[in-house]
């Protein structure tokens, strides 16, 4: 089965080029520059893996998002 892996991160150059290689892998990627793309994708994309930017929409919101997605994820 291929694993999902979902980036965040506002750098979209970043993002891409992480996102083609993880794709070489045989992973499948979405990718989100924003905290609500981010929560909209992994709220219906069946994501496992999350790689944040922990700078995202600011300097604390980086990390809550990641616990508000772990919060939300089915076990």
């Amino acid at each position: 089965m291929t694993e999902k892996i979902l980036i965040i991160d506002p750098d979209a150059s970043l993002a891409e080029a992480l996102a083609l290689y993880l794709k070489r892998q045989q992973f499948v990627v979405d990718i989100a520059s924003s905290k609500t793309d981010a929560q909209r994708l992994f709220e219906t994309g069946g994501h496992r893996i999350v790689l944040a930017d922990p700078m995202v929409a600011g300097r604390e919101a980086g990390p809550r998002l990641l616990l508000g997605l772990k919060a939300d994820a089915p076990l």
